[in-house]
Order: C-alpha cells, then structure tokens, then sequence
C-alpha cells in the first residue's frame, strides 16, 4: 500500500499540531507501507523515507498539488487539519474532495484537533472535509460527540502524548524561599495565560518570594503583546521571567525543578493537551481547570493526580495557594506520573496502525 501524508505544520514551525505530526511521520514508516510521500511548506524539516511533496497551501496550487499526489497513486491519504501553516486559503479543505473525483479508489483518512472552539465558518470548513473522508480520527471526546452529528465516519481518539523528553521530578520540598510556578506552550487566549497572570498577582501580596517562569515566547500578536503590556504595568518583571522558546532538553529539565506547573485552560482539561500530559507524566504537580461534561482524560482525578479549578482568577488564586502545601504536592505529583505512564506513543501507533489498515 502507498500512502500521502499531508501536515500544513512541522518544525520548526511554532504549532502543537506540526509537532504532533512530526511524531506520527516518524511512525508512519513502521506500519508496513510500501510507499511514502509528504505534503509539506517548503521551509520546514522532513522526516526520512518520503517522496516531498512542498506547496504552500495557497489556492493556485490545488491542481498542482492534486495532479503530483494522483500520479504517485496512494492508496491512502491522511491529513492532519488544522494546522497554522494552511492559513486561511481553501486549498486544503477542497483537496479531499478533488482527489475523490480524481480517483474514487483513493481512501482519505484525517485527523481533526479542533473542533469545538471555532466560528461556523471554520466548522463549516472541517465539515467539508469530514463530509469527502472514508474515516475520521479526533483527539478528545467532546470532538467526537460534536462531529459525528455530521457522518457517522469516526473511528477513534488519538489521544496526544507528551511531546517533550521527560525528566522525572525527584524532590518536592521547596528549593526556594516561595513556591515556583511555571506556565508552557503557544501562547492563546484559549491557553489562559492572562488568568494565570492575574491569580499570580494577587497571590503575591501574601507571597512575596514566590516566582513565576513563563517557558514560552510573548510576540507580537494582540493577545500576547496585551500580556507582555500588562507583567510590565503591574511591575512583575522582578517576580515573572519570560525564557523565551526552548529546546526540549532544556525545557524538561527546567520544567522538572519548578514546583507547581500551571496550565489554565478556558475549555478545560481534555485528551489534545500535550503540554497537560508532558508535567504530568514528570511527575510535576499541575493545577488545570474543570473538563467540558464527559472530556476528562480517563484516569484524571481532581485532587488525586491533578488540581482542577474553574476557569477564572478566584477559583486558580484558591488552587495555587492550596498548593503550599508540600504534602499535596508529593501525593499528586507522585498520582501523576504514575497515570503519566499510560501517556505514551505506542497507544497511538496502535490506534493509528488499526485505523489506517481497516
């Protein structure tokens, strides 16, 4: 069988999805396919083993790119979607559809991340493309529910492991004279980042030693230059150290030593949270917020392996002073990494191994 991997991401583009996609083409090679090509932005890295395939995913290139997959003849194209790199041109959501009326023996397998959270027009796009695939692959279960209102075409959860090495935490007494926060990933308003900052300020006036590390990049965004705007007009500078991008070693290293590890998330906990998954299976205390009804991580407890709050400055100010508590946090970072273990990529090769040759 030959098979067309499509990712509008990869590194070392700044995308939890590109970064998903890089681990599936490393294990796509294992799964017995005689074949390989990928779709890809000219820029970023590829993986061994594959014929390239590089565009854009600009409207002008549809054809171009339909006509190059057709003459390589795949059995099987999957598709990661959405990924930043496709922008907002349709190239990408009429490429199924132009592919199956190319040739109607093509199977187009996908993988939707998102779902939920977007505008009707952004759900109307993914509809498009649920609507031309043989079989759908989604990463937690709310997505599941919501899309198989629109083709009983699901076949699994691919939920996303840590994407990150890990590095264990050994010890939890505190190594400083106030608890260490630490907060990580691609900065959006989903992500939650501005409760943080206002749970944090408040949190220092009883705990003035306490420290917050931000692992990530504040740029230029409108949301992120507001957060940057306002750790400067509330003269956090000295309390808040913003590192920037790391590599993985350095921010597993990094992220083991802190004490707490926040990640509030607007719409909750849920199975496509790598960055979730990453401190937990550290074995790193982590206070997150409540799951959508039926979206929790099997296995995730409140006040067991994880803290989880609602999603506003009152209730993560509560969580995060609850976690001064050093016998909390041994009892849930140890809960963690034990549930952590389960988190891993063989779940989703064999998931993925079942799909793919079904």
């Amino acid at each position: 069988m030959r098979l067309c991997y499509i990712s509008g991401s990869f590194p070392p583009h700044r995308d939890g999805v590109g970064d998903f996609a890089w681990h599936i083409a490393k294990i796509l090679p294992e799964l017995g396919f005689d074949d390989l090509m990928i779709v890809l932005k000219p820029e970023v890295n590829f993986p061994d083993g594959y014929k390239v395939i590089k565009t854009n995913f600009n409207h002008h290139e549809l054809n171009a790119v339909r006509n190059k997959i057709i003459k390589f003849k795949p059995d099987l194209v999957l598709i990661e979607y959405p990924c930043t790199g496709y922008g907002k041109n349709l190239m990408i959501n009429m490429l199924p559809i132009m592919l199956k009326l190319s040739d109607r023996l093509i199977k187009i397998a996908l993988t939707v991340h998102e779902y939920s959270d977007y505008t009707w027009k952004g759900k109307i796009r993914i509809a498009i493309m649920c609507l031309a695939a043989n079989k759908v692959m989604v990463t937690d279960r709310n997505n599941l529910i919501l899309l198989s209102k629109i083709k009983n075409n699901l076949k699994a959860i691919l939920p996303v492991p840590p994407q990150i090495p890990i590095t264990v935490k050994k010890d939890y007494a505190l190594s400083t004279k106030g608890l260490t926060f630490a907060f990580w990933g691609f900065v959006r308003p989903d992500k939650g980042l501005h409760l943080l900052l206002s749970a944090f300020t408040l949190f220092i006036h009883d705990n003035p030693k306490a420290k917050l590390h931000l692992y990530t990049e504040l740029g230029d965004t409108e949301y992120q230059k507001a957060q940057r705007d306002y750790i400067i007009k509330e003269s956090l500078t000295e309390q808040i150290k913003i590192t920037g991008f790391l590599d993985d070693e350095s921010l597993s290293r990094v992220l083991s030593d802190s004490d707490v590890c926040v990640l509030p998330f607007i719409d909750g906990v849920s199975d496509r949270r790598g960055s979730l998954k990453a401190c937990l299976a550290m074995g790193i205390p982590v206070i997150s917020t409540e799951p959508s009804v039926n979206n929790s991580p099997e296995g995730l407890l409140n006040d067991e392996n994880i803290i989880l709050c609602k999603p506003d400055v009152e209730s993560l100010l509560a969580a995060m002073k609850k976690m001064k508590g050093e016998k909390l946090r041994n009892r849930l970072g140890r809960n963690a990494y034990e549930w952590g273990k389960t988190q891993n990529w063989g779940t989703i090769k064999k998931i993925l191994s079942k799909v793919l040759k079904d």
